[in-house]
């Protein structure tokens, strides 16, 4: 019983975050409406404002330079390729061993993608107000509770995409597979103190640095730094804060089957859902989710010594991608 309670409270993890990546791939992969396209004003309207601008260390900013600039404007269209999110996603994940430990509450993330569009900042002094602004418009927004707040690095610091992911073959494997921790090893990215009062500072950036290769960067405060070392910064400048101290979970991302008789509040807490299940377990009843039915071949395989038909392995993010970082990444 230990066995299969401890698979069914992996398994609620893993279908909770499997709806966490989703929603990344739509919001930063998609179309306009699911981003912030950053015009000669800076936006901060709508009912995904909230999620925009609180949960997140930091913004990632995208220059025309690193988009599909051809579909700048077509509506409809994508402008920022998916591998972006792919290989800041899984070296995030990274730096964590198992799933429950990774913090995907209330659209917490690395940061929130911010589109450039071709009216939008054409510099980084340009990016750094417009950061600014956009900082000012969501504390005024009234939309900061318990569960959404601005921390404390996001003012401060963000990142700058201005080249496109091209990589041919040096970051593939042998097979041919693009592997995602050589593309966020290859690719850089600005790194940039925008100004706004704050301790953070660069200097740890100083020995994995190259030559910023920018005419506009004279008096602002950047480093251009492999994607992996940007990444592992921010995660550690949000490690150092402490400000992250989730009450709850967030229940829109928890989509598991809850067996009948039982009311669907049970599926909002690991505890209660593994009760649920293992009460329909020991009923026997041939109507137990699919869970349930995982959870007791992987305990009848695991004492055999076979292996089960299934893992708890994500999908990759493209089928020509991998992770790279090993086992859950």
């Amino acid at each position: 019983d230990c066995l299969m309670e401890q698979y069914l409270e992996t398994e609620w993890h893993f279908q909770r975050e499997a709806v966490f990546r989703d929603n990344l791939k739509t919001i930063w992969s998609t179309v306009d409406s699911y981003l912030t396209a950053l015009c000669e004003a800076p936006p901060f309207e709508g009912s995904r404002s909230r999620s925009q601008a609180f949960n997140k260390p930091t913004a990632c900013y995208f220059e025309q330079s690193a988009q599909y600039g051809r579909y700048d404007d077509v509506h409809g269209y994508p402008c920022i390729q998916r591998i972006f999110i792919g290989a800041i996603y899984a070296a995030w994940r990274a730096r964590y061993q198992r799933g429950d430990d990774l913090d995907i509450e209330f659209g917490h993330f690395l940061a929130t993608p911010v589109r450039i569009t071709k009216q939008g900042p054409q510099s980084l002094g340009e990016i750094a107000t417009a950061h600014q602004a956009i900082c000012d418009a969501a504390r005024k927004s009234g939309q900061e509770d318990e569960t959404y707040k601005m921390m404390v690095s996001y003012p401060q610091v963000v990142l700058v995409f201005d080249r496109p992911a091209q990589f041919e073959g040096s970051a593939q494997d042998d097979d041919g597979i693009l592997n995602l921790r050589k593309v966020a090893e290859q690719l850089t990215v600005l790194v940039m103190r925008t100004g706004a009062p704050g301790q953070v500072t660069l200097d740890d950036l100083d020995s994995h640095a190259v030559p910023l290769e920018r005419s506009d960067a004279h008096g602002v405060d950047v480093r251009r730094v492999p994607l992996g070392v940007a990444v592992y910064f921010i995660v550690d400048l949000e490690d150092l804060t402490k400000q992250r101290t989730t009450p709850k979970h967030d229940n829109d991302i928890s989509p598991h089957e809850v067996p009948r008789g039982f009311d669907r509040i049970v599926k909002n807490d690991p505890r209660t859902w593994v009760v649920a299940m293992m009460e329909c377990s020991a009923s026997a009843r041939h109507d137990s989710p699919r869970a349930v039915e995982e959870a007791i071949e992987r305990s009848e395989t695991y004492g055999s010594g076979a292996s089960a038909h299934f893992d708890f392995e994500h999908e990759e993010w493209s089928h020509h991608w991998r992770s790279g970082y090993g086992a859950g990444s």
